[in-house]
């Protein structure tokens, strides 16, 4: 199985899609919101080949995570002993 198949990345993304269907937002929304609020990311490095994914990324910047999206985030996300 390729190492992006993980439990914890799994995980991450049900954590994602579910305060994406919460919030109206895309998978692509929430994320990049999320690696927003990181205190080390000045800034997320995105491309987009279309208008309509361009419309998506600056859709991330209308985001607002709220402390317990961001902590239910970092939580599912923390590196483990265990990996």
């Amino acid at each position: 199985m390729h190492s992006a198949f993980t439990e914890r990345n799994f995980r991450i993304i049900d954590q994602l899609e579910e305060i994406a269907k919460q919030k109206g937002k895309t998978v692509l929304q929430i994320a990049l919101a999320w690696v927003m609020h990181q205190p080390t990311i000045t800034s997320p490095i995105v491309g987009a080949n279309t208008v309509e994914q361009l419309k998506e990324i600056l859709g991330a910047l209308e985001v607002k995570l709220t402390a317990e999206e961001l902590s239910r985030l970092d939580q599912i996300s923390r590196w483990s002993e265990e990996g």
